[in-house]
């Protein structure tokens, strides 16, 4: 096939220009094989373009890259609907130059995950809408935010995703996926909110406008740990919610304004027969004691990456 003829894939990311992992994003980036596709432009939203760094000095090798000095119109990130709201505009603010060039598929990747060098070109080569590789932070499923079932429920363990498929077809994916262009040419952008904002949200809008999107089982990239340590949200109380005839446990975190809601089935029911109960949420693991003397229930929360923690609540 002539070159001519492959498929153009321009590249958007966001990225720290001193970062730790920026020399790591230039390598698998820059390692990448073109066989099924042609890399366009590689549009970087960059926090600082006066400083000396691996970026500045990378875009001045390599004619495809394009600096864009991200705009964060001042935000006060009080909550994390605010977060969410400069999250969608410095990723849209990639999308906007990323348009102003040639290309079939746009690649949104997060500029901390590890990559083979044949990323771009299998994803190509699935020939999807919008198609994402299944993402591990060590043995574990990682973005059981972005990925979603048709029925609009997270999924939260690898095993929920046949490997024995090319590809499955999902309401939404995060963290690496493949776009049409020609979405972003409908207008489809980054919104909020949180919860169903952001890459979960471009996934709804396009499959508004009757486009598929499709988890890729036999396609993996990597979390690193330590970025994910950094960034995670700790768990500091614990309270519960009645609504109807569900319970909802909300775990407010470290980040203001910031949290974690998780639905849990009627407990008191439950404790009925059981002295305890444990309860599975993403990459959390509850275990919610009773004790019948004063009646409050105790819940163990616990993470891969931190020691269990102990919360006390009436009910």
């Amino acid at each position: 096939m002539k070159k001519d003829h492959k498929k153009i894939v321009n590249i958007i990311s966001n990225i720290r220009c001193n970062s730790n992992y920026a020399q790591s994003y230039i390598n698998q980036i820059s390692l990448q094989t073109e066989k099924n596709c042609e890399i366009g432009k590689i549009i970087l939203i960059c926090d600082d373009l006066i400083s000396p760094s691996v970026i500045l000095s990378w875009a001045g090798l390599d004619e495809r890259v394009v600096l864009v000095q991200e705009l964060t119109n001042d935000y006060v990130c009080d909550s994390i609907e605010d977060k969410t709201l400069q999250w969608a505009d410095l990723c849209n603010q990639g999308v906007e130059a990323s348009l102003l060039f040639k290309s079939d598929f746009t690649l949104f990747i997060e500029a901390d995950l590890c990559f083979s060098f044949d990323l771009v070109d299998e994803l190509i080569l699935a020939n999807l809408d919008i198609a994402a590789p299944i993402v591990f932070l060590g043995a574990g499923f990682y973005d059981s935010w972005g990925f979603r079932g048709l029925d609009g429920m997270k999924i939260h363990r690898v095993e929920n995703l046949s490997v024995f498929s090319p590809s499955i077809e999902v309401s939404s994916v995060g963290s690496c996926v493949l776009f049409r262009t020609e979405i972003f040419s409908c207008g489809v952008r980054f919104r909020g909110p949180y919860q169903t904002g952001l890459l979960v949200g471009i996934c709804n809008d396009a499959r508004a406008l009757g486009y598929q999107v499709w988890a890729l089982p036999s396609l993996a990239i990597i979390h690193p740990t330590s970025t994910w340590r950094e960034q995670m949200w700790k768990i500091k109380k614990i309270s519960i919610d009645l609504k109807g005839v569900t319970y909802i446990l909300k775990a407010d975190c470290m980040v203001a304004g910031a949290y974690a809601e998780f639905i849990v089935e009627p407990m008191v029911e439950l404790f009925k027969n059981y002295p305890e109960i444990l309860f599975e949420e993403g990459e959390y693991r509850f275990i919610f004691y009773k004790n019948p003397k004063d009646r409050t229930i105790e819940v163990e929360v616990s993470n891969l990456l931190y020691s269990s923690s102990r919360f006390k609540f009436s009910i």
